[in-house]
């Protein structure tokens, strides 16, 4: 007989805080959930398309580069917070970031890997830019930012103790500590090129998240997975029970704008895997505002131009492993003809059919495929469309 397994992942991200950091807020920030049902034997690609409850909200008092003076492109900076905080004791680096909020680089994230608390107060925050440039036109006094929590693999399927689980009454981690029964996979962001393999397998064992390939070697609860970054949760690939998994993600709801970053290769096709990172779906058209063009080619198949920039997208629903994506969207330009072709999204299988109101679903994980010789890093801005 089919039952169904309900994972409640971050049962506990709600109330997460950290004492003595202070957090300015005028109301309380919606909170959503998500739910993504996966067939047994088979791969879903996930995301959380939340965040978890800001340690810090407030303003930048100064922000230099890390060797003090003025902000060097491409290298790390050090920003101070204006207010006086109590980091005392706590260590923010690699499991936290900070989103600006306002600025001109408002909607970027960039990890903290070191913090201090100056004898005046102030709170001091070392960035990981990854190489962006924070300089001239970049981050300065009173922007605003949040300092957040990264979503780790123990936060995103910590284990539970009796419910809440599925009316079958099944333990929500049985399995999870046979490796052979369900796993977790992360993908390849770093490497070039297309259709790339995942690079990481993760297994939960003896208590633990480990590598599946070093199931004796360190822990792995704190692997983190970054914001608009994906994981593939593998539901045993020969289940005699027929279980389903029913992953149920929650956090608050992202209000503000966000900036995804696409690459490109001169050499070839490069894919990037990117989630929308909003709770409601998103149309098309609304993804693509101020995208085509820039970090987006667009396609003219009855032309030169030739197919171009490439929305590559799964469908969760289907079963089986190493799934392929199942659409294919282009943007087609305009084509007086013959034949005849409107501008505008299309299947690449038909790209006669307008379909810029074709939605991604909350959370959903896509690749933005890249033609050769498209510039290294462009980058989309995601705004809300609530």
């Amino acid at each position: 007989m089919k039952t169904t397994k309900l994972l409640y992942l971050i049962p506990a991200a709600l109330s997460l805080s950290l004492a003595g950091a202070s957090a300015n807020t005028a109301a309380s920030p919606p909170i959503g959930f998500n739910k993504v049902t996966m067939q047994p034997g088979s791969d879903a690609v996930i995301s959380a398309p939340f965040h978890q409850k800001p340690a810090f909200t407030g303003k930048v008092s100064t922000a230099t580069h890390t060797g003090g003076g003025a902000i060097v492109a491409g290298e790390d900076i050090i920003i101070t917070t204006e207010a006086n905080v109590d980091w005392s004791g706590q260590d923010f680096s690699d499991l936290y970031y900070v989103r600006f909020t306002s600025g001109p680089k408002e909607g970027f994230f960039y990890t903290v890997i070191g913090n201090t608390q100056p004898a005046n107060g102030q709170g001091s925050l070392t960035l990981d830019v990854c190489g962006d440039d924070c300089s001239a036109v970049g981050v300065a006094a009173d922007n605003t930012f949040s300092l957040i929590p990264h979503w780790t693999i123990s936060l995103l399927f910590p284990e539970v103790d009796g419910p809440p689980v599925a009316p079958t009454s099944l333990d929500p981690w049985e399995g999870f500590a046979d490796p052979n029964f369900s796993q977790i996979l992360i993908p390849d962001t770093l490497g070039d090129g297309i259709n790339k393999a995942p690079n990481l397998t993760l297994v939960h064992f003896e208590g633990d998240w480990k590598v599946f390939t070093d199931l004796f070697g360190p822990s792995q609860d704190n692997f983190v997975i970054l914001p608009h970054s994906h994981f593939i949760v593998r539901n045993d690939q020969a289940n005699p029970a027929e279980v389903d998994l029913e992953i149920c993600i929650s956090g608050r709801v992202p209000t503000g704008k966000h900036v995804l970053q696409v690459d490109g290769l001169v050499a070839g096709q490069h894919d990037t895997y990117v989630s929308h990172d909003r709770p409601i779906p998103v149309t098309l058209d609304e993804l693509g505002e101020g995208m085509i063009g820039t970090a987006f080619a667009a396609s003219n198949l009855f032309s030169a131009t030739g197919l171009q920039d490439q929305i590559l997208v799964w469908d969760n629903s289907q079963a089986g492993i190493n799934k392929s994506p199942t659409k294919t969207y282009i943007y087609q330009e305009a084509n007086v003809g013959p034949p005849a072709v409107t501008e505008g999204w299309a299947l690449f299988s038909n790209p006669f059919e307008v379909k810029g109101s074709d939605t991604l679903e909350p959370g959903e994980v896509f690749i933005i495929r890249r033609a050769a010789g498209s510039a290294e890093s462009e980058f989309i801005v995601n705004n809300p469309n609530y």
